[in-house]
């Protein structure tokens, strides 16, 4: 075997790899004003499906955002904690209301996964709950990742619990 061959194909995968990924990751941190409107954005540049895994949905934009989603053709799916549905602060009734389709998860724990997967390719991952309070006063964050195999991944999570529920 060629060793100076195999350590070439080796860094140039590394490098493709590493510049290809670097270019599509975008990083936000909470308390930010403007992360409401890079989520709000997000949903809304989903073309023809969005998922959306929320451990709380309690801030207004988001759920505006996603009934919009769903009344343009989206195909939308929110699967949501057992424990946050139903809340004082919930908007998982106000979806229902408007058609959108909502499982609760009937998992032992909580279902505290947050993210989103737009058109099965840009993911939207982090502790950032869907809240006012992610918005205004916690530390959080979340990343921004456009990448369809990382994207399956994700889809391959959300399929499972949305069938489960």
């Amino acid at each position: 075997m060629n060793w100076r061959k195999i350590i070439t194909i080796f860094f140039c995968l590394i490098f493709t790899s590493t510049s290809v990924f670097a270019h599509d990751i975008k990083v936000y941190f909470s308390p930010e004003k403007q992360n409401e409107s890079v989520i709000v954005a997000l949903v809304g540049s989903a073309k023809k499906t969005l998922d959306i895994a929320a451990y709380s949905l309690t801030l207004p934009s988001f759920a505006e955002a996603i009934i919009a989603a769903q009344r343009r053709g989206v195909q939308v799916r929110v699967m949501m904690d057992k424990q946050q549905a139903g809340g004082p602060s919930s908007l998982d009734e106000k979806l229902i209301a408007a058609k959108v389709p909502v499982h609760i998860d009937p998992w032992g724990g909580l279902q505290h996964s947050k993210y989103l997967i737009i058109d099965k390719c840009t993911v939207e991952t982090g502790s950032f709950n869907f809240t006012r309070n992610a918005v205004k006063n916690n530390q959080e964050n979340f990343l921004v990742i456009n990448d369809c195999s990382l994207g399956a991944r994700f889809q391959k999570n959300f399929d499972k619990m949305w069938a489960d529920s």
